[in-house]
């Protein structure tokens, strides 16, 4: 099955699972007792992590670094839910699709995402999360090859990529904590020449 066609299915079912996750949370949170009702600011969290990402191979590569910041709004103690920001800068190379002489290229992207993060065992937690990247970006032939102009130059296109994580993480603990976070893109083609893992290295405020 083609990606073009997987590409609603999984976005659906994401969105499927972060609703479904969200009422699950709430109905537990609403049947058990609360001695004295919290404030809503005393339910939401801070966060921000550091994406890196390196792919490569038959002359290839790009290599990806990004800057995320996010905040949680904790449903029950376990689940959150909340929307995650981020810009990031990408580097390209690859050998041009005119003359197979190798081109770089640097762009700038943007992301805006939501995701449902929760606790399952200790410091460890699971995270589903639905984005989409927006920015001018190389495009390249299915054989990994950049497009050129007239000039043998990249040229730029706007694109707009959507995602669709799911991984694991590790969170240290505490008001201040930092984390760790492995995450697939279900969204990367399969004969895409960027890589479906994502890694992420960051910190919480009151998580």
């Amino acid at each position: 099955m083609k990606t073009s066609t997987l590409a609603p299915l999984v976005r659906y079912t994401l969105l499927g699972l972060l609703l479904w996750m969200s009422t699950c949370a709430q109905v537990a949170a609403q049947q058990r007792e609360r001695p004295t009702p919290k404030r809503f600011s005393d339910q939401i969290w801070y966060g921000g992590s550091f994406g890196l990402g390196f792919v490569g191979g038959n002359q290839f590569s790009q290599f990806n670094f990004g800057i995320f910041p996010m905040a949680g709004y904790k449903l029950t103690p376990w689940f959150s839910v909340g929307p995650r920001l981020g810009v990031d800068y990408n580097y390209y190379k690859a050998p041009s699709a005119s003359s197979l002489k190798l081109r770089a290229v640097n762009v700038f992207g943007y992301y805006a995402g939501l995701f449902a993060r929760a606790r399952i065992y200790r410091s460890f937690f699971a995270q589903t999360e639905y984005g989409v990247d927006m920015g001018s970006f190389p495009r390249f032939t299915y054989s990994g090859l950049m497009e050129v102009d007239d000039n043998d130059r990249p040229v730029k296109h706007q694109v707009t990529q959507e995602h669709g994580f799911i991984g694991l993480g590790y969170n240290s603990g505490g008001t201040f904590a930092s984390e760790i976070l492995v995450l697939y893109d279900l969204l990367v083609a399969e004969n895409s020449p960027l890589s479906p893992w994502n890694y992420r290295i960051g910190f919480t405020y009151r998580f």
